[in-house]
């Protein structure tokens, strides 16, 4: 029986027969004599025969990855689709905006497509959000057949099944397709946007440079970030088609740019016409901005430097972000502000930092590239992590064993960068997401495809050199490969206590906190003793030590909730109280088999002050503040030892940062008190705290720092020398 003829490099069926080393039987050609059809045909051949045919389809490949796709996520829908899980800030909002409730039609939103793709799904299936969750999926598993499509245009048929197969099972994908949030959409178009850029380097065909625009000017109605992918698609347009005419290439140039700025634009003019002001798709850009650029920050995940609750939600409000960073610029600059002037106030606010302490802003930079490169998957839901958490145990990919490869496949292809380019920009795009405002592993989601991309471009590159017998350079890169696993893997103290903290959180916090709201509070003592003692990571030790206190303050135990208080609060200087606190040399011993023991640092800091060497004990404290910033006694500490090295400049930007996050931290007031008057700058301190009292006059501590400034200035007082 005559099957079809191999029509080159790609078939899956001739991939398996040159690997078992066999070759096809030839092929006589056929007579009167040779039976017609398949009734005739042995069954073994009739199969191979029509898996054959089937193959040679260009749409075999994806549709098979589609379908594992799909089929992985539908099994893993119980485990991951649970009411605790969901995250219901878009879908509630679209509803509102449907019902066309409060302001519902002129709020502003992190992303409007994934907004209106929710207002359809309301369309289509009423409020019942559970349902939309298998079109998400049915969008997923075409994201992952839109992977295999790009890769084809890379490295191969066969490889690209490969990269579509990884994409079906890569963790992340599986669980955000199950999550309300905008990152799935992104993919999508993205996704599109590179298959169609594949496409174009094999022809300069205006359609495929269109469809990159559009898809690219649907990503921007979700994340504005892909604005900065846009000239790497221009680019990957130009470079595509190297020998045509240059108004052939100007014009391919253009339609991925113009169709790429509309959506984008189309935003950008409803935001002015709803608020008056031309916000570029979204408002929270100024304050994400603050929160990844401040000096207290590490470059994983978000960090508020400031006392103020940034997440308490009014009664049916679903994300109170935007409205809190608002309302605080307004009284920070005593004005009515619009959407665009908030953020440009916040925008400002970031830029103190970089512009005060360049050298140290540089060394957040690079940890912040470091981080988009890690293993570990910084969460800003904490559910999505609790459902990562449901499928550990399934075989599936997780970053740190893709990231590897796509670093060696970068580095083997580079001599070819041209084709690549559309790669690169992803990587650079989401890599400067990371660097500009925060770590977050579903905002590096986006450029995976790319990832998964170059890692199979690695290990053809890799298998290619095995097959040529070139062992020297197979030993250099894969000593290259171990190096890159070993730098995408390796931990920190921030990427250890991150997984620690996020699985106390679900195992122990959450539950004391939810006993707590319903009023057992046996129950959330005896968890909030457990977080304690099991010491998960200091920050939620400490969190624990004053939610017992406050619970023995509840129940008229005065005695306990001060010892509580002290433990949370640990020593405190000038006269620190270290009857608890073990002695320098067997807190030092502790140190050199466990450098990352916040509270051991802590303690030798307070022994170290203690015998008055102050320079040592502000190292102590600089190591508590490096791995704890929201820890306002370790600021405290550290100014107090700057201030006896005669260092009043430093001293007073750490006592700031510790009034910044706990206003009523004991001794904090006075500590500035005794700055000020030692740099004669008592009336700019009285005009400071002036300032706080009027944005925050429900502080009572700001109101009697500022009493004791203006006696200090009226000289009815003398200012307290120093201890």
């Amino acid at each position: 029986m005559a099957c079809p003829e191999d029509p080159g490099d790609g078939l899956l069926f001739e991939e398996y027969a040159h690997v078992s080393g066999k070759r096809q039987r030839e092929r006589k050609p056929r007579t009167a004599e040779t039976p017609v059809g398949l009734a005739y045909a042995p069954r073994p051949e009739a199969l191979r025969c029509l898996l054959q045919r089937v193959w040679v389809k260009p749409w075999a490949g994806p549709l098979l990855v589609a379908v594992l796709a799909l089929a992985v996520r539908l099994a893993a829908l119980p485990l991951v689709a649970r009411p605790e899980y969901v995250f219901a800030k878009y879908p509630v909002l679209a509803l509102a905006m449907l019902r066309g409730e409060g302001q519902a039609r002129t709020a502003f939103t992190a992303s409007p497509l994934y907004l209106y793709f929710w207002m359809a799904m309301h369309r289509l299936l009423g409020s019942w959000m559970g349902a939309a969750i298998p079109v998400q999926m049915a969008l997923g598993a075409l994201m992952c057949a839109g992977v295999a499509i790009a890769a084809s245009g890379w490295c191969g048929r066969r490889a690209a099944l490969g990269c579509g197969i990884c994409a079906a099972l890569y963790l992340p994908f599986v669980v955000n397709d199950a999550s309300f949030v905008s990152e799935g959409l992104v993919l999508l178009c993205n996704t599109a946007a590179l298959a169609c850029l594949a496409k174009l380097q094999r022809g300069p065909r205006l359609a495929w440079a269109l469809g990159a625009g559009v898809a690219l000017g649907l990503s921007g109605m979700a994340r504005p970030n892909i604005l900065l992918y846009v000239p790497f698609a221009m680019a990957a347009a130009w470079l595509g088609c190297a020998g045509s005419l240059r108004r052939r290439r100007l014009a391919l140039a253009a339609a991925v740019l113009l169709p790429a700025l509309a959506g984008p634009l189309l935003l950008t003019v409803r935001n002015a016409v709803v608020s008056g002001q031309p916000v570029l798709v979204m408002s929270d850009s100024g304050i994400v901005l603050y929160l990844g650029n401040n000096e207290l920050d590490t470059g994983l995940s978000y960090f508020w430097p400031r006392h103020e609750p940034l997440f308490e939600a009014l009664p049916g409000e679903v994300d109170p972000t935007h409205r809190i960073a608002h309302e605080i610029a307004e009284k920070e600059t005593g004005e009515r502000l619009g959407p665009a002037d908030a953020a440009r106030f916040w925008r400002h606010e970031a830029l103190r930092f970089p512009r005060q302490y360049p050298l140290e802003y540089a060394g957040l930079l690079l940890r912040k590239v470091r981080y988009v490169w890690h293993a570990v998957e910084a969460h800003d839901v904490q559910t999505t992590f609790t459902q990562e958490q449901e499928l550990r145990r399934w075989p599936l990919l997780r970053f740190g064993w893709v990231a590897p490869l796509a670093l060696i496949g970068l580095a083997m292809h580079l001599r070819s960068w041209r084709r690549q380019v559309p790669l690169y920009g992803l990587l650079f795009t989401y890599t400067a997401t990371g660097v500009l405002f925060t770590v977050v592993a579903r905002y590096r989601l986006p450029m995976l495809p790319a990832v998964l991309i170059l890692a199979w471009m690695g290990i053809a590159a890799f298998r290619g050199l095995v097959r040529g017998g070139r062992w020297g350079r197979v030993a250099a890169w894969g000593v290259a490969a171990v190096a890159c696993f070993l730098l995408v893997n390796l931990g920190d103290y921030h990427t250890r206590s991150l997984v620690r903290g996020y699985t106390a959180s679900v195992d122990t916090v959450n539950r004391a906190e939810a006993a707590l709201r319903a009023g057992d509070h046996a129950r959330a003592r005896e968890l909030y003793l457990r977080t304690v003692a099991e010491a998960p990571t200091f920050a939620l030790v400490t969190q624990a030590r004053y939610s017992l206190g406050l619970l023995a303050l509840r129940e008229g135990n005065i005695e306990e909730a001060v010892r509580w208080r002290q433990e949370a609060a640990g020593p405190r200087l000038p006269d620190p109280e270290l009857a608890h606190v073990p002695g320098r040399a067997e807190l030092e011993r502790h140190l050199r088999t466990n450098s990352d023991d916040v509270e051991t640092w802590y303690g030798l800091g307070a022994r170290l002050w203690a015998e008055e060497e102050y320079a040592e004990a502000e190292k102590s404290f600089a190591e508590v503040t490096r791995r704890v910033p929201v820890f306002a006694p370790a600021h405290l500490n550290r100014a107090w030892c700057l201030f006896r090295m005669g260092r009043l400049g430093e001293s007073r930007r750490w006592a700031e940062a510790a009034r910044r996050l706990q206003p009523e931290l004991e001794g904090v007031h006075g500590l500035l008190l005794r700055l000020a008057a030692a740099e004669d700058r008592l009336p700019q301190l009285e005009r400071e705290y002036e300032r706080l009292v009027r944005i925050d006059p429900g502080v009572t501590p700001y109101a009697d720092a500022l009493e004791d400034v203006r006696r200090a200035l009226s000289a009815t007082i003398p200012v307290p020398s120093i201890p």
